[in-house]
């Protein structure tokens, strides 16, 4: 893999870390009930969501 290809992916992943963390602030200090990651793992622990 060329370091030019590399050079590409690394404004994408700063951009993220400092969306995933702006958002793990204010989630933080709004004092919301439910975590991301627990939103994201509820519809994965349950079989039976996907279906109709």
């Amino acid at each position: 893999m060329k370091i030019f290809s590399l050079v590409y992916l690394v404004p994408p992943a700063i951009l993220g870390l400092i969306t995933g963390i702006g958002h793990g602030v204010l989630s933080h200090q709004a004092d919301l009930p439910i975590s991301i990651v627990d939103q994201v793992k509820l519809p994965l622990q349950n079989p039976r969501t996907f279906e109709k």
